[in-house]
């Protein structure tokens, strides 16, 4: 149930628009969000990783999908966003990485997935979260990815075509709707 408290939370927050919140909510309502579950079309969280520092961010060349992205994946049963990124921030970069209880997404999103040979997906909600870092402590996983790198958001643009990805990018760049 607090699952799908925290994604009415994040629709009914005002931040989001419309048409993507009314989206998540059709999801939800219809009961089959959870991949593990069989649904698909579920939930994901994904995260980007960003120095304000450097202002440069940190993109993942995704084995899966043969495309540059940010880290994220699949929301698990029994999981809240938070615990899924908690847990893919480690999986993925090796770091334990300290959240907030209180923290919000900064972005939310739905991606049409064609890509049957690899994966079973046909859509993902996704719920976007900020990771504040210089990434001096990743320990990235190669089995999950052909390479990775920091770049700055030009950089990042010439190499990225998911669309969500490029926006994310772009209310990073920005600084919209985010909550440092």
């Amino acid at each position: 149930m607090i699952f799908q408290d925290d994604i009415r939370k994040f629709v009914n927050s005002g931040k989001f628009g419309k048409e993507v919140c009314d989206d998540f909510l059709q999801l939800l309502e219809s009961g089959e969000f959870i991949r593990d579950e069989g649904a698909k079309k579920h939930y994901s969280v994904f995260f980007l990783p960003y120095n304000s520092k450097t202002k440069e961010i940190f993109i993942i060349h995704h084995k899966k999908s043969g495309l540059w992205l940010s880290p994220g994946g699949h929301i698990d049963s029994g999981e809240n966003p938070l615990d899924t990124l908690k847990r893919e921030i480690k999986e993925e970069l090796g770091v334990e990485y300290g959240l907030s209880s209180d923290a919000e997404p900064f972005f939310l999103s739905t991606v049409e997935i064609d890509n049957p040979q690899v994966q079973q997906c046909k859509k993902h909600y996704d719920i976007w979260y900020l990771m504040e870092t210089n990434g001096d402590d990743f320990n990235v996983d190669p089995r999950e990815f052909l390479d990775t790198k920091w770049v700055s958001p030009n950089e990042a643009r010439a190499l990225v075509t998911d669309p969500s990805v490029l926006e994310a990018i772009n209310l990073v760049e920005t600084g919209s709707n985010i909550v440092h």
